[in-house]
């Protein structure tokens, strides 16, 4: 595990520090692996989780300006944005780096928009890492950016799957949470609005923050990108006044996400099924780890994030490490 950070500043200096404002990028990317739609069917793909947050507002206060799909936790944001049935995306920093290597370039992380919040919760005694052996961790989607952390946490602490701790994968965070809900799993990792659903209801708690680990592993001062708005570089280029105004949007949306407006944020989560309960959604708001990073120091902190997962395993990352054209600079 050790290698993997001493690889970290090699791989974050290859990343580069130039500017990739889209303007002047000149690099060539493949068109035709992209399916070309002037109207989207929808304008904005995310999930009824905590990396949706912000787009419940645009349902709410925004609904002249966007149509938001809140799609199935399965579904794959990425694939709708490259089949054209979307203009932005809500997806993890590997699902956006694997979309940017296969499209050769034609897609740009436009704002990181969730930081940490990945936990791992037990009905057993475990108060550190080393404390998972002997465990059997219910996570969802096997080979998805929580599982490379897992990963990651596990072989820092030497602890090796399938000898020293199992681990069941189940096809979504609701698998997860229902695992744990019905007694199936005593150990389990999920994200907000997962993880307040199945403390109010179990005897679960939160035994390590996931994110943390994982960050802690860094000898730079990095946070988890927990997810990130991407559009393709054609609707960038074609579409530079919505981007921009997206962007603002989203600044907007994450700052009415904060205590000062809890109760009524709450009441907007509730009504776009991201709860069934107000009283529960306003006490975890805070959890939800919803924030709009832009510019170089998006670019710093998705360089330090994708670098670490690229060096534990390249797939993380579609294959190779994306260049400076992966992040969009207004």
């Amino acid at each position: 595990m050790k290698r993997l950070f001493a690889l970290i500043l090699c791989a974050v200096f290859l990343f580069g520090v130039s500017s990739c404002k889209v303007q002047k990028t000149d690099g060539s990317f493949d068109l035709s692996v992209l399916t070309q739609n002037s109207e989207p069917e929808i304008t904005v793909a995310c999930h009824t989780d905590n990396t949706g947050l912000a787009f419940a507002y645009f349902n709410e206060k925004l609904s002249d300006d966007y149509v938001v799909n809140f799609t199935g936790v399965s579904t794959d944001t990425a694939a709708l944005l490259k089949n054209g049935k979307a203009a932005f995306a809500v997806c993890t920093l590997t699902q956006a780096a694997e979309l940017y290597n296969s499209t050769g370039g034609g897609a740009q992380i436009l704002c990181v928009n969730t930081l940490d919040g990945v936990c791992i919760l037990s009905k057993n005694k475990i108060k550190s890492a080393k404390d998972l052996i002997n465990e059997n961790i219910y996570i969802a989607n096997e080979g998805g950016q929580t599982d490379y952390m897992l990963a990651a946490v596990l072989d820092e602490n030497n602890l090796e799957t399938g000898n020293d701790l199992q681990i069941t994968y189940l096809a979504d965070e609701v698998s997860v949470m229902s695992a744990a809900l019905n007694g199936t799993a005593q150990t389990v990792v999920l994200t907000e609005p997962y993880t307040s659903k199945v403390l109010a209801a179990t005897d679960f708690k939160t035994v390590l923050n996931l994110s943390e680990e994982w960050s802690a592993l860094s000898d730079e001062e990095m946070r988890a990108v927990g997810s990130c708005v991407v559009a393709t570089r054609d609707f960038i280029n074609n579409n530079p006044d919505e981007v921009e105004k997206l962007i603002d949007d989203v600044r907007t949306a994450t700052a009415f996400f904060s205590e000062d407006n809890a109760t009524r944020a709450a009441e907007i989560l509730v009504k776009n099924n991201f709860y069934n309960d107000a009283a529960l959604a306003e006490t975890s708001i805070s959890d939800c780890g919803a924030v709009c990073i832009t510019g170089k120091e998006m670019r710093t902190l998705v360089n330090l994030n994708i670098s670490a997962l690229y060096s534990a395993d390249p797939e993380s990352a579609g294959g190779s490490l994306p260049d400076d054209g992966f992040c969009y600079i207004q």
